[in-house]
C-alpha cells in the first residue's frame, strides 16, 4: 500500500470513528436531556435586534470610557462580579448571566456576598437574572422570587450535550440543552442568541488568561486576576482551585480547559449561523479569533431597537 493509499485509509477511518462518536454523543446527550432537563423553560423576547455583552476583562474600561452613549441605548447583558463595579448602577444593565457554581456553593467568599448585596439593596430597575436551573433551590434565587419585584430569574438548562450539529443545535434552540462552557461569556452569547437577538455583540471579551499565570516552587498553579474594575493594577496571584472539586489545577488540565473554551466559541459561531443571528467581537483587545471583528460605533442606532 502507498503513501496515498494509506492517507486515504486513515482518513476514511478518521471520518467513521467522528460518525460513531457524534452517534454515541447525540444518543447520550438524549438521555441527559430526558432525565436532567426541565422542559419549556422560556426565554424573555428580545429588546430589538441587538445586544451587547459586557466582559469583565481590563478592555472593557476603554469600552465603558469611548461608548457609553451607546451602552446607554443598546440591551446589556453583564457577568458574574459586574455588580462590583460603579459601571453597574449606571449601566443599568437589562440582563446578568450566572454559570460558575462558586456563586451558589461559597456564599461566604466576600466577593460573593457583595454581589448578591447589591441585587438585594441597590436595584431599582427592571433586571433578568439568568441561573441555571439546578440551583433553582438556592436560597437567594427564592429570595428574590419571592421579595424582590426588579429582579425577574430566568432558568436555563445547563445540560450539556455534545454530537452531531443538527441535532445538538435543535436541543439548544429548545432551550433543552447547551455546550459546555468553561466561562460565563459562552454561556451569556447562547442566552442572548436564544432570546432572539440578531446581532451580539461582546465587549471587555480580553481572555488572556495564560499571560498572567505562574507556577511556584512547589509545582502550584497561580494566576493574576486582572478585571476592569480592579481599583488599581493587580499584581497579586492566586491558587487556580477546581470550584467543585476543591483540588489545585494543574497546568496540563489549564491549557486543555483554555482549548475548550475558544473551541466553543467555534461551536457558538455555528450556531448563530444556525439561528440567522451574528456574533462580533467588539473588545478593545482579545484572543478570541471566532467571531468578526467590529467597534461598537458600527452599530446601526437608527434601526436596529425600534
Amino acid at each position: 500500500m502507498n503513501g496515498i493509499s494509506i492517507y486515504k485509509a486513515s482518513k476514511f477511518v478518521k471520518k467513521f470513528e467522528n460518525i460513531i462518536q457524534n452517534l454515541y454523543r447525540s444518543i447520550s446527550g438524549m438521555a441527559k436531556v430526558l432525565f436532567i432537563s426541565k422542559f419549556i423553560l422560556k426565554f424573555p423576547k428580545p429588546y430589538g435586534k441587538d445586544c451587547i455583552i459586557l466582559g469583565n476583562g481590563p478592555s472593557l474600561k476603554i469600552t465603558l470610557s469611548h461608548y457609553n452613549s451607546i451602552l446607554n441605548q443598546i440591551p446589556t447583558i453583564c457577568v458574574n462580579n459586574f455588580a462590583l463595579s460603579k459601571e453597574f448602577k449606571i449601566i443599568k444593565p437589562k440582563y446578568y448571566v450566572m454559570l460558575d457554581p462558586g456563586y451558589f456553593i461559597h456564599k461566604d467568599r466576600p466577593d460573593i456576598k457583595t454581589v448578591f448585596y447589591e441585587f438585594k439593596n441597590n436595584i431599582n430597575w427592571e433586571m433578568t437574572l439568568f441561573v441555571p436551573h439546578f440551583y433553582r433551590k438556592d436560597a437567594d434565587i427564592l429570595y428574590f422570587q419571592k421579595a424582590n419585584s426588579f429582579i425577574k430569574i430566568t432558568f436555563y438548562n445547563y445540560t450539556i450535550v455534545k454530537g452531531f450539529d443538527f441535532f445538538s443545535f435543535f436541543l439548544f434552540r429548545k432551550n433543552l440543552a447547551m455546550p459546555q462552557f468553561y466561562n460565563v461569556l459562552g454561556a451569556s452569547i447562547y442566552v442572548a442568541l436564544n432570546m432572539g437577538y440578531e446581532k451580539v455583540w461582546i465587549t471587555g471579551a480580553d481572555h488572556t488568561w495564560s499571560d498572567n499565570i505562574h507556577i511556584d516552587n512547589d509545582n502550584n498553579l497561580h494566576r493574576v486576576d486582572k478585571h476592569f474594575y480592579d481599583k488599581e493594577e493587580n499584581k497579586s496571584s492566586n491558587l487556580i482551585i477546581d470550584p467543585i472539586s476543591g483540588r489545585t489545577a494543574k497546568i496540563a488540565g489549564f491549557f486543555n480547559a483554555m482549548y475548550r473554551i475558544f473551541d466553543s466559541y467555534d461551536l457558538l459561531n455555528n450556531y448563530a449561523t444556525y439561528m440567522n443571528s451574528k456574533i462580533y467581537n467588539a473588545s478593545e483587545f482579545s484572543y478570541i479569533d471566532a467571531f468578526e471583528r467590529k467597534k461598537l460605533d458600527e452599530i446601526d442606532n437608527g434601526t436596529s431597537n425600534n
